[in-house]
């Protein structure tokens, strides 16, 4: 407490150079690890939920596994395969034949069969993911990780959600994040502070 020293607390502040005081240095940092989280919270989310829109399409594939092998089967291609996936079966018949699938095609898929799988309005992303499935994963135990995967990642969705839409949930992020590095690059208080009487005495 005898010794004294200067600082100046220069910032670049949106682009400009600032001289702090302390509050002013701690609430820039605050916003600079708002906007850190919730930038990388939206792109969690992105990635969260192109996952989920896979793993819905897996999952219904799974659940009507017959229909999808017949229509896969019936095919003549994997282009055309995909285009029966999301129900655009009509739109490539006419782009080939300009007239559409002659009857013996068509009936290679039967209408009820046809039906279901347009009622499913999957992607064309889900439907690729459906035709790049291995046969493993059709399996009861593989089957039963992909919807498990699919809830927790619906579960992950809903929290970073909640993340960025409540301004409590950010800052719980922040303060969590804070505290960890505290544990981890924190150390003991070197000096120690006592409520004790000290005599100082100057000499000349």
């Amino acid at each position: 407490m005898q010794t004294s020293f200067g600082v100046i607390n220069l910032a670049i502040v949106n682009g400009q150079p600032r001289v702090l005081n302390l509050k002013q240095m701690l609430e820039c940092f605050i916003d600079f690890r708002r906007e850190v989280v919730r930038r990388r919270t939206e792109y969690e989310l992105r990635k969260a939920r192109a996952r989920a829109h896979i793993l819905e399409g897996l999952t219904k594939a799974i659940a009507a596994l017959d229909r999808f092998i017949t229509t896969i089967r019936n095919s003549r291609s994997v282009d055309e395969a995909r285009q029966w996936l999301t129900g655009n079966m009509s739109t490539t018949a006419r782009s080939r034949t300009g007239r559409g699938f002659p009857p013996t095609r068509r009936w290679q898929v039967p209408a009820k069969v046809e039906k279901a799988i347009a009622a499913l309005a999957l992607s064309e992303l889900q439907a690729q993911a459906i035709l790049d499935l291995q046969l493993r994963r059709i399996s009861s135990l593989e089957a039963r990780r992909s919807l498990d995967e699919y809830e927790q990642i619906i579960k992950v969705i809903a929290e970073l959600d909640e993340i960025l839409a409540n301004e409590a949930s950010l800052r719980r992020v922040i303060t969590g994040e804070l505290e960890e590095v505290k544990k981890e690059f924190g150390d003991a208080r070197r000096t120690e502070i006592v409520d004790e009487g000290v005599e100082f005495s100057s000499k000349t």
